[in-house]
């Protein structure tokens, strides 16, 4: 093209350089120079040019995806953070709300008996499916892996645990895969909304029901002590 490159590279000072293309954000011609390109995700080296498009629009598209980053990640350490504070006054409260994880399974015994083997499992609030990876051995055929997405939930010592522990226990490695903080955090928000309120107008009634029930109560009349008179 016939225009020479609009980009600057000093303030007030352009580049000069005969252009090759004009950006389709900016309008503005650039040079081969000033070319936008394609990066490797961990944006170190260079792929591919882009033919329509300059690098100065590309370093504010970067900036803007880096303060979307940014900003994104300060929400999930909040929301991190928030997920400890409503385990806390959850926990304070009984944990209102968990589901129980207990396993009661039978198992045989001497002489043809047959005996039932309770399990007992930490509560916890179900946060729904959670992607789960996990490492099982094969005879023969050596360590697997495979993922699903099981029912998952939180204790009440912040441990993501899968909801039915026989999952758990067929000889594989269970891992979570990654969280979702700020889902987790609006999970349990509804469930402290659902739970901490009401409970705290039930201690308050229980409250004025003792208060009355001390203040209803007949007194026991107390009988007056014989006089002795010294002599």
């Amino acid at each position: 093209m016939g225009a020479d490159c609009e980009l600057e590279i000093a303030q007030g000072t352009r580049c000069g350089i005969a252009a090759y293309e004009r950006c389709a954000e900016c309008r503005r011609a650039f040079c081969r120079s000033h070319q936008a390109w394609e990066r490797t995700p961990d944006g170190t080296k260079r792929v591919t040019p882009i033919e329509d498009w300059c690098s100065d629009c590309q370093a504010r598209s970067d900036e803007r995806a880096e303060v979307r980053v940014a900003a994104n990640q300060s929400r999930i350490d909040a929301a991190k953070v928030r997920i400890v504070v409503l385990i806390q006054q959850l926990d304070a409260a009984g944990f209102p709300g968990a589901a129980k994880r207990n396993i009661a399974e039978t198992e045989k015994g001497s002489f043809g008996r047959t005996k039932t083997v309770k399990t007992e499992y930490d509560p916890a609030i179900p946060i729904g499916p959670v992607q789960w990876d996990h490492l099982y051995n094969i005879p023969r055929e050596g360590w697997q892996h495979s993922s699903d997405r099981p029912e998952t939930g939180i204790t009440r010592r912040g441990e993501y645990v899968v909801m039915d522990p026989r999952l758990t226990r067929a000889g594989k490695n269970w891992m979570a895969k990654g969280h979702n903080f700020i889902g987790i955090c609006a999970i349990l928000e509804d469930h402290a909304r659902k739970y901490l309120p009401g409970l705290r107008r039930s201690l308050l009634l229980l409250a004025r029901v003792r208060y009355w029930i001390r203040l209803l109560r007949p007194r026991q009349r107390e009988e007056p002590r014989p006089r002795t008179d010294r002599h």
